[in-house]
């Protein structure tokens, strides 16, 4: 028997042996996710650099985030599973560490380049136009 939002199974004689509920439509806003993986430009998706932690965290038309070194903060827009994310701002801070400003300017550009986003399993996975892979990270807060 199905009901709005509702399946449920039931014995010959009419009892529910099994119900099951939809999931809701997924959904960025609340999401707060670990980025385990990002596009370098050099058609390579590497992991953050040691001791260096990417974050991004989703509001209402607002991303805000860590690049391992400064806060960053943008808008972007969804319709269905595309993504506009727009100019990236952050703080200025100039951080030690062989490579750290290196990667925090490609995981803007990866974030940036995002044009799809996706969940898949417990991960967030985002992707540019063409396909490639632009973020993948943990699927928390949703």
């Amino acid at each position: 028997m199905r009901t709005d939002d509702r399946l449920s199974l039931l014995s010959d004689h009419g009892d529910v042996v099994l119900a099951f509920k939809a999931e809701p439509a997924p959904a960025l806003v609340g999401l707060r996710s670990n980025i385990t993986g990002f596009n370098n430009g050099r058609q390579a998706v590497v992991s953050p650099l040691a001791g260096t932690t990417l974050t991004l965290a989703f509001g209402d038309g607002v991303v805000k985030g860590f690049g391992g070194c400064n806060s960053l903060r943008a808008r972007y827009s969804v319709n269905g599973d595309q993504i506009s994310v727009g100019a990236v701002a952050t703080t200025r801070r100039t951080c030690p560490g062989e490579g750290v400003m290196q990667q925090e300017r490609e995981f803007i550009a990866a974030l940036r380049s995002t044009r799809t986003w996706a969940f898949s399993g417990a991960f967030l996975d985002m992707h540019r136009p063409d396909g490639e892979r632009t973020l993948i990270g943990s699927r928390e807060g949703d």
